[in-house]
Formats: C-alpha cells, sequence, structure tokens
C-alpha cells in the first residue's frame, strides 16, 4: 500500500471514525471463514431446463458422498428434461441425470456424467441441535454469479413439518405426495429464493441440513435432516411429481428469459438486485441507519479510501461496495481513474493516435466499409467479436483503440449503457478468466475486487477484450479451451466479448460467444500503405513515396503488414534507408532500442548478449513458448551476471530487467515478460542458434530444427547463413541426429 496514501488516511479523523464504524457493524458468524469456504467448494449451481409444468428452473446443490453425486431438492428437478450443474471452485459445468428421489422429504440425486474434481462436502455430523444454533446457508440466491451464505439459527418450536404450516399450505403440499409427518429442522432467519437444494452447515462446515422448503408469506423455513440422506441413497422410488405450486417453494428461482445454451440463464435481471435489496434491508433493519451513514461518508471520500477499505476485505464491504458502484455516482467514483489511466497509458495512447483503418474479412466477406465503423455497429448490435489474423498485422492495435475510443465516447452504442473496456492479456492468463480481469482493471487504478467486478459484468457494463487467446501457455491451455473461458463466457451472456488470436479460435468457444462475428485482418494494401506509413514517420506523407520506392527494390517478398510497416518507418527515421531483408531490419531496429542514449550502456553487445540468453533458456529450451516471468528472468540472468562484467555490464539482473522494459524490448505485465513482439523474440532466438552453430553445437539446433512452433526462429537463422554455412549445417544436424539421411530444414 502506498506509505503517503495511507499515512494521509490515518491522520484524517473521518476515515478512522468510518473504519471502525465498518468494523463495528459486520456480523458475527460463528463459522470460521476457512471452514465455511472449504464447504462452499462442494456447492454446485443447478439449471433445469424444459420443464414439463412450464418454464426452466435454477437453484443451489451439493456434491455428496461422492465427487459424481449431487443431492438437492426434488422439487427442482422434477419433469425437466435436461439439467446441467455448474461448479464455481474448478469453473467447469456438468450435464446431469436424475438417479435417485426420495419423495415424502423433497430430495432427488443426481449422477454426474463426466469426470470432475469437486469435493463432497463433510459427511453429515448427527448431533441434536438446540433452539439458537448458529448455522448457515450456501447458494446461489437469484442465481447470483458467486456462492452466498446465509446466518441461520434453530428456531424453538415444532419438529415435524405438519406442526409449522398454514393448515391450507399443508393441504397443497400433501396434494403433490410431501409427507407432513416428516422430521424437519424449522430455520429462524430469511432464506433468499434461489437456494433450495443448497447445503445448511455448522460452525466446523458440517452438513446438518438440505434447505428445501420456505413460505414466505408466512416467514416459515424448513431445511431436512441428514438422517434422510441414507434413505435418498437406498431409494428405488422412480415417480416424479409435476411442480406447479410455485409459491410453496419460495427458495427455488424461475430462469429468466434471456437464456444461453441449451436453456440455461447465467445473468442477474435487473429486477433481481431490486429484490434482493429489498430482502436485504429486512434482515438488517437495525443497523440500517449507520450503513446509510456509513455509505453517506463512503461516497463522499477519496477514491484512495474507497481503495483502503476495500483491502481490508471486511463482510460489510463486499456486500455494500457491489451496490453501490452500480448507481451512476458509483460508476463515476470506478472508473474515473481507471479511464483516465487507460487513455495516459503512452503505448496505448500511440496506438489510438497513429491507427489506420486496415483491410479485412468480415465473415469471409471483404469489408467495404472501415473496420471501425462495422466494429461499432456489431457492439451497438449487441455481437461478439473474433478477430484473426497472423502476427504482427494490428490486433492489439485495434483493441488499444477500441478502448480508447470508448473511454471518449466516440463509439455511439445507441441504446445501451456506457461501456467500460477491459484489455486482457492472453499471455498473462492463469486458468481463470475472472482474475484477468480484476488484474486488469486493479492494473489502470480501478478499485475493484472479485465480488464487484461480478456485478459489473452481470449488469454488462464491462466490454472484455481478450488480446491473444493463441499466446495463452500451454500450462493453462486445457482449461482456456474446454472449461474456464467457455464457462465464464456463458456465465455472463450480457457482457460483449472480443477475442484476437492467430489462429481460428476452439470450438467450444466458439459455440460459448454465440452470435460471434470473425473479423480476418489482411495485408495491408497500396493505399492503406501511405496512410500508415505516413502517421508513423517523422516527416509524414513527404517521405512515403521515397520509403516505398526502397522498400519495393530491396524488400520485394516482404510481407506488408503493421509491425514490417512501423519497424522500418522507424529505422529509416534513424538512418535515411530501408534495410534490404527482415534479419537486417531487425537488427537495426535493436541497434536502435538499445543505443547508448537510451541505455546509458555504451556497448550494446552484452545486452544483445543477456537477451540472447534468456531467449535461448526460456523461448528455445520451453519448445516455443513465449515470454517468461519476472522471477525466471532474474534467475536466469543470476546465471551469467559474471559474464556479463566482462561486457562492462555491472547491473544487477533485476535492474537489467527492468532496463529492458525502459527501453522497449521487453513489456512487463504484472510479473510476466514479453518481447514488444514474437517476431522480435523469435529473431534473438536465431542469434542464439547461431552462437551454437558457430561453437559447433548441435543439440539445441537439432531440437529446434524438429519443432514447426520454431519455425520462424528456423527462418531467421536460414536469412542469417550463407550457402556454405548452410550446408555445414546440414551435415553438422545429421551427425547429431545419429543418422547417415540429412534432415531438410526450410532453407527458404
Amino acid at each position: 500500500m502506498n506509505e503517503t496514501v495511507s499515512n494521509r488516511a490515518l491522520r484524517a479523523p473521518g476515515p478512522l471514525l468510518l473504519c471502525f464504524l465498518m468494523w463495528w457493524l459486520q456480523p458475527v458468524y460463528a463459522q470460521t471463514e476457512d471452514t465455511i469456504r472449504r464447504a462452499s467448494q462442494s456447492v454446485v449451481r443447478i439449471y433445469a431446463n424444459h420443464c414439463h409444468s412450464g418454464g426452466d428452473r435454477g437453484s443451489t446443490g451439493f456434491v455428496w458422498p461422492q465427487s459424481n453425486t449431487v443431492v438437492t431438492a426434488l422439487h427442482v428437478v422434477s419433469d425437466c428434461d435436461y439439467i446441467e450443474v455448474y461448479s464455481e471452485f474448478i469453473r467447469a459445468s456438468r450435464q446431469v441425470r436424475l438417479t435417485r428421489v426420495l419423495r415424502q422429504s423433497d430430495l432427488a440425486m443426481l449422477e454426474v456424467s463426466q469426470i470432475w474434481n469437486v469435493p463432497p462436502i463433510k459427511a453429515p455430523r448427527r448431533v441434536a441441535l438446540q433452539p439458537g444454533d448458529a448455522l448457515i446457508a450456501l447458494g446461489y440466491p437469484h442465481l447470483v454469479p458467486r456462492i452466498e451464505g446465509t446466518s441461520l439459527r434453530t428456531r424453538f418450536g415444532g419438529t415435524r413439518l405438519r406442526d409449522i404450516l398454514p393448515d391450507s399450505i399443508g393441504v397443497e403440499l400433501a396434494a403433490i405426495g410431501i409427507n407432513l409427518d416428516i422430521d424437519i429442522i424449522n430455520f429462524e432467519g430469511h432464506v433468499i429464493r434461489g437456494m433450495s437444494g443448497g447445503p445448511v452447515v455448522d460452525r466446523a462446515g458440517y452438513l446438518v441440513a438440505v434447505a428445501v422448503g420456505g413460505v414466505g408469506d408466512a416467514e416459515v423455513y424448513w431445511g431436512i435432516p441428514t438422517s434422510y440422506l441414507p434413505k435418498l441413497i437406498s431409494s428405488q422410488e422412480t415417480t416424479v411429481f409435476h411442480h406447479q405450486n410455485d409459491h410453496l417453494f419460495d427458495m427455488d428461482s424461475k430462469a429468466a428469459p434471456n437464456q444461453t445454451g441449451k436453456g440455461r440463464t447465467h445473468d442477474l435481471p435487473k429486477s433481481s438486485w431490486h429484490e434482493i435489496g429489498r430482502e436485504w434491508i429486512q434482515k438488517n433493519k437495525g443497523p440500517l441507519i449507520a450503513v446509510m451513514l456509513s455509505l453517506l461518508a463512503l461516497i463522499t471520500l477519496s477514491s484512495s479510501i474507497i481503495l483502503i477499505l476495500l483491502q481490508q476485505d471486511v463482510f460489510l464491504i463486499r456486500q455494500l461496495a457491489p451496490w453501490f458502484y452500480l448507481t451512476g455516482l458509483g460508476q463515476r467514483k470506478l472508473f474515473r481513474a481507471y479511464r483516465k489511466d487507460l487513455v495516459s497509458s503512452p503505448d496505448i495512447q500511440d496506438d489510438a493516435v497513429r491507427y489506420v483503418d486496415l483491410p479485412y474479412e468480415w465473415n469471409g466477406a471483404n469489408g467495404q466499409t472501415k473496420l471501425s465503423q462495422r466494429i461499432e455497429e456489431s457492439l451497438r448490435a449487441r455481437h461478439n467479436l473474433e478477430i484473426i489474423a497472423e502476427g504482427g498485422r494490428g490486433k492489439t492495435a485495434l483493441c488499444r483503440c477500441i478502448a480508447v475510443r470508448l473511454v471518449k465516447n466516440q463509439l455511439a452504442l445507441l441504446g445501451r449503457r456506457r461501456l467500460q473496456p477491459v484489455i486482457v492479456d492472453g499471455l498473462g492468463y492463469n486458468g481463470r478468466f475472472l482474475d484477468g480481469v480484476v488484474n486488469a482493471m486493479k492494473r489502470s487504478h480501478a478499485y475493484v475486487n472479485p465480488t464487484i467486478v461480478e456485478s459489473q459484468l452481470a449488469m454488462g457494463n464491462l466490454l472484455i477484450m481478450f488480446d491473444g487467446f493463441s499466446e495463452i501457455r500451454e500450462t493453462f491451455r486445457t482449461a482456456a479451451e474446454l472449461s474456464d473461458i467457455p464457462d465464464f463466457i456463458k456465465q455472463h451472456c450480457d457482457t460483449p466479448f472480443i477475442f484476437t488470436s492467430r489462429s481460428p479460435l476452439p470450438t467450444t468457444v466458439e459455440q460459448a460467444l454465440r452470435h460471434s462475428v470473425i473479423v480476418q485482418l489482411k495485408d495491408v494494401d497500396a493505399e492503406t500503405q501511405q496512410v500508415f506509413l505516413a502517421q508513423h514517420l517523422n516527416r509524414g506523407s513527404r517521405e512515403v513515396d521515397a520509403v516505398i520506392r526502397q522498400m519495393n527494390a530491396s524488400l520485394p517478398e516482404m510481407p506488408r503488414i503493421p509491425l514490417m510497416l512501423k519497424l522500418i518507418a522507424a529505422v529509416y527515421d534513424q538512418t535515411g534507408r530501408v534495410p534490404t531483408d527482415r534479419a537486417t531490419l531487425f537488427s537495426q531496429y535493436a541497434d536502435q532500442l538499445l543505443r547508448a542514449d537510451a541505455t546509458g550502456i555504451g556497448d550494446p553487445t552484452g545486452l544483445k548478449f543477456a537477451m540472447r540468453h534468456l531467449v535461448r533458456e526460456s523461448h528455445l529450451r520451453s519448445g516455443g513458448d513465449r515470454g517468461l516471468s519476472v522471477d525466471e528472468a532474474v534467475r536466469l540472468l543470476g546465471l551469467v551476471r559474471e559474464e556479463l562484467t566482462n561486457y562492462e555490464v555491472r547491473l544487477s539482473p533485476i535492474a537489467l530487467v527492468n532496463l529492458f522494459c525502459r527501453a522497449g524490448v521487453l513489456k512487463r505485465t504484472v510479473d510476466y515478460l514479453k518481447f514488444f513482439h514474437d517476431s522480435f523474440e523469435s529473431y534473438f532466438g536465431a542469434r542464439a542458434l547461431l552462437v551454437d552453430f558457430q561453437r559447433r553445437n548441435y543439440e539445441l539446433l537439432l531440437q529446434c530444427q524438429r519443432n514447426k512452433r520454431l519455425g520462424e526462429t528456423w527462418e531467421f537463422l536460414m536469412t542469417l547463413l550463407d550457402a556454405t554455412e548452410k550446408q555445414r549445417l546440414l551435415v553438422g544436424l545429421s551427425v547429431e541426429a545419429g543418422n547417415s539421411v540429412q534432415p531438410e530444414p526450410n532453407t527458404e
């Protein structure tokens, strides 16, 4: 935490008073946070669709007694053709089938069709509960995106269902097969819609009941004791009833009309937020005035104080913040610093200012209007976008331009509230999409936590741009393709998404996106080339014709893509000439970035040695993974620190990493490093292989020659060798491979 901010906050009596008030108001739960969190790992959200009694249903369940079985309330899933469960713990959905029912207790057991690693809830605890014992019900009230807990207590009074129900309600329940003489646990407290079938646990996290019924008008709520669960497992009943008496089961929710996939919904209607708010007020009438005063003080405080309070992770803060930030004033507080920081970033600002609409294909047809105009129309129509193009064709620049135009209100999205752009870097993806969104917003000083971000997503306030799906590291690729990212998209169907990738997106992601438009970026044509170069040359359009003539003469085969044109403009501004080949182009650009007045080191040879070492031990050794962590870079540079002193480079490893970032060779995203472009990494990889070749060390060369992921690196190496050297390389690789058949590397 920033020391200046902290000291200023501590000297101010208002913030201190507010912090004390927030602490004093937070509810006191007997259960510890850790035990409840462990219990919540077993809770699942249930979607029951195509139900014969009409409509779709959504509620809660829990995994027990094995990881492939789920317990819930029978009235939630009865007479439904398609049932699916979603685990927040592993961020995955599975189709299930109804295998066991216990009609008299309104219990059902579902079987998961595929393997998933969701832990069963702690074994039921058979102890005699006393009136006033503290319990907590876990579930998804109103199908909110994240699990919530509701505090309950055992009520003094009836212990059979018949004892606690009005006669009229009892008659209706008996008519649909519910046994009014079953034992129940009588709850004191308000259980919100959507929690039917959810677990009720004690302070140690043990299961004590299944929340199955409630009559809101009568303020009556009950659960089925765990003593009925063995009967459910051994039950041979096959008959299910058709549930049509919605008012008898206030604890289950109807799915919203706008559905995704097989008829289920993942979003929270605006009316439900209002209903949750009313119920919260009813349960907290006592401290309501103090809460409102605290909220008023919170609104008037600076954003720095808001950040401090959020970092305390106090229950009341977690509850109030999402509500406050859904208001107009809250939106301005939440995103003011974020928008300002986003557009002031030098890289984002430069790409936005210099942006030029490129040629493209729109769903396979050549685009006739400007690309930015088509994207604006698509977002207005609530379509998701897939932007596909090879490296260096302007995908990142396009995302940045969209972000800046949204921040500056230059995109006229009629009929939509103002969208806040969030750019998530694919290389920094850690297996959890939500973490990527939260971290991206925090880096630009948005005062958010996961709960706040989830509420913004549910209301459709964010435009999520995932830049570089094809750059996701191999470690997380399975989660990205099969579970986390597809499930995240389905959960937030009101949120527009833009994905960029070098290759088509996996089928699972495409199906989750629905209504998506595929945009294929093409090479720069002659007309666009002139406009593009004019934007990137220091003297603008006056030198465009000269540069194009030299390019056509020296680099006739070079692809006319934004990356190459930007490099040519940068080198031409410094040398007045266009390089003769790609390797020379990257070499001259590296000299420009590592020049003495930019780095403070007179001879860049040592810096180039450090770059070759980093790329050899990360990109090449890994078989093609892009980038590396800051910790790994520091470790690798520490291994050659003594050798670097021979080149008059005496900086510490972390100082060297920071130098490369300042020079523009590397870009840092939180704790991960990547080159300003993948082709630059491939170039230094070729330089590292060239050194190995000159030392007659062919082991790594042979591995790279056989690896298609390192094809660009190998092409660069071929341009660095003359004909004699290429022949010697073939012989060396043949000997290394241990056979007389010469390999056939790509020598073009």
